[in-house]
């Protein structure tokens, strides 16, 4: 499976703000309520749209990654594998390619944050290697680290 990222473009953030809609609604719901303004000018300022990719396996776009290198790590914001696409481990190489990405980028872990709600992720992420650093009310943070 050859995966790649393109970065999102400005002409594309909504198609992008909609895939993070229909993924993660129902956590920012259940937590804070989801309010369509407060989430789209959230995501549009304070994350930069060149964190923002689309996953592609060969020329089928199957997800949206935004990430971005933070001090010596590679941080994850997101992860969506859209759902026709889910359940053949596109999920295992797209984070295949992250590890790469970090690695190319001179990081020593990957980390991230999730939804204590969002049992699948977590088991996905503990299934990779991903270790539980903190737990908040409603957060899970996770790092894995990478071997030199």
């Amino acid at each position: 499976m050859s995966i790649r990222t393109q970065v999102v473009t400005e002409s594309e953030f909504q198609q992008a703000f909609s895939s993070v809609k229909q993924a993660l609604f129902d956590y920012v719901d259940a937590v804070y309520g989801w309010d369509d303004d407060f989430q789209q000018d959230r995501l549009r300022h304070d994350y930069e749209l060149t964190w923002y990719h689309w996953l592609y396996e060969k020329n089928t776009r199957i997800g949206l990654v935004c990430y971005r290198k933070k001090e010596s790590r590679l941080h994850l914001h997101l992860m969506i594998v859209f759902t026709q696409f889910q359940g053949n481990g596109i999920g295992r190489h797209a984070m295949d390619f992250l590890i790469n990405e970090a690695r190319r980028m001179a990081c020593d872990q990957i980390s991230l944050s999730s939804f204590t709600q969002n049992k699948r992720a977590l088991a996905f992420y503990e299934s990779l290697g991903f270790v539980t650093d903190s737990t908040e009310e409603n957060f899970i943070n996770m790092s894995f680290q990478l071997s030199q």
